[in-house]
């Protein structure tokens, strides 16, 4: 019965139109232009008003117009909804470098996730598209009524930085606090193998580094946990930012995701784990940390912001946190060109990737009627209609057609 409906549905809601009583739960995304207005996003911030967390997904990370549309959505929850929290992809410690420069007005905030202090991923912090978000929040006031924050949630720290300097930040918080580690040199030295295996090519992150790392940062976390009881973070002032390397709160969350993050590559890339702390960074980041009362975005790829592959933050957050209100919103596309993916932007056009997905495929099926860029509520008649979404995805961000991302130089 569900194929046959699939097979009536052009006839019940009308190919290629961009009329949503004709189209039910079908809305056009009339423009990628950050600077165009909320018009056509109505039936997007109606659908996630009143959810605590929402994980807006990306099939890939070099997707342009994945990127502006994802900032479209995230401007109009701010303007004309309860978030208040943005949290990318990237390591939860070069989010919090980043907004702390962008809060001492050392760097832009565009310039802060770029670097030198903080590295987000490449396909975000080199982007044009992405660059107009960045830009967005810069200029938010965040001492107003309605601020707005961005940062990293990731367990998985894979930054320059976070490989480097991380590590004599963390050191001298213990030496300062009179804390001791048995073996601080070991952790600095082998931790980095599996955070950037890039730069260890001939001496890669095996089971014999695994197994004298891993008891070692357990140690660091039974120093840090008692630590934390006896020291008061003041709360979140955006006047007055607080130095977030003078707290084990912050270093016990750092700990605990680079034991998940060694745990993943030994583990043969066990997102489970990384996601499982993940989680636990963002309930972290929104009742601790920041202490922030509205809603929060995940701007993460499909595999984390959604419950697509069957072990997402969504997931994980479900299962730790049931309290927590989700909305997953999966973004598809069916064909066209992602930009090359290194960090190298001279590559990123030259040398792009074309995509097309099979036929049959939920990609497929959306291509086949034509539907334009579009906001796909399922909790509509059309929901029940395709074959091949998963369970617990909300909603569907199709693109046809995807776009390279354009290097901001």
């Amino acid at each position: 019965m569900k194929r046959l409906s699939w097979l009536l549905l052009p006839l019940l809601v009308g190919c290629n139109s961009s009329d949503s009583d004709k189209n039910p739960g079908i809305h056009p995304l009339v423009s990628t232009n950050i600077d165009y207005g909320n018009s056509d996003l109505t039936e997007f911030v109606a659908a996630t008003k009143g959810y605590d967390m929402i994980g807006l997904g990306e099939m890939s990370h070099s997707g342009s117009k994945a990127f502006s549309l994802r900032a479209r959505m995230l401007k109009a929850m701010h303007q004309e909804s309860n978030l208040d929290l943005i949290a990318v992809e990237a390591g939860l410690y070069d989010g919090l470098v980043a907004w702390q420069n962008y809060l001492t007005k050392e760097q832009t905030l565009l310039d802060a996730v770029t670097g030198p202090d903080a590295n987000y991923m490449f396909g975000h912090r080199l982007s044009l598209e992405m660059a107009d978000l960045f830009n967005y929040v810069n200029d938010v006031d965040q001492q107003g009524s309605d601020p707005l924050i961005l940062t990293g949630y990731d367990s998985r720290i894979n930054s320059d930085p976070g490989c480097s300097v991380m590590f004599d930040e963390l050191a001298h918080y213990l030496s300062r606090n009179n804390l001791y580690i048995s073996d601080f040199e070991s952790i600095k030295t082998l931790a980095p193998k599996a955070m950037c295996s890039w730069y260890y090519p001939n001496d890669p992150y095996n089971t014999q580094d695994h197994d004298n790392l891993l008891p070692l940062l357990e140690e660091l976390q039974e120093v840090l946990t008692p630590q934390k009881q006896l020291e008061t973070i003041p709360p979140y002032n955006p006047n007055q930012p607080r130095p977030f390397r003078q707290y084990a709160s912050f270093w016990l969350q750092i700990t605990k995701s680079l034991k998940a993050q060694v745990q993943f590559i030994h583990h043969d890339f066990a997102h489970d784990i990384t996601d499982a702390q993940s989680a636990e960074n963002l309930h972290w980041l929104q009742k601790e940390w920041f202490q922030n009362p509205g809603q929060i975005a995940i701007f993460a790829h499909n595999i984390h912001a959604t419950p697509y592959y069957g072990s997402s933050v969504i997931d994980a957050t479900h299962k730790n946190y049931p309290d927590i209100s989700t909305y997953s919103m999966l973004q598809l596309s069916y064909t066209g060109y992602i930009a090359a993916e290194t960090p190298d932007t001279s590559k990123w056009h030259p040398e792009k990737i074309a995509i097309q997905f099979p036929d049959g495929s939920l990609e497929h099926q959306l291509y086949t009627y034509g539907y334009p860029d579009s906001f796909i509520d399922l909790s509509s008649p059309v929901g029940g209609y395709f074959d091949g979404i998963p369970y617990g995805i909300d909603s569907i961000l199709f693109i046809p057609e995807e776009e390279p991302a354009v290097p901001r130089w």
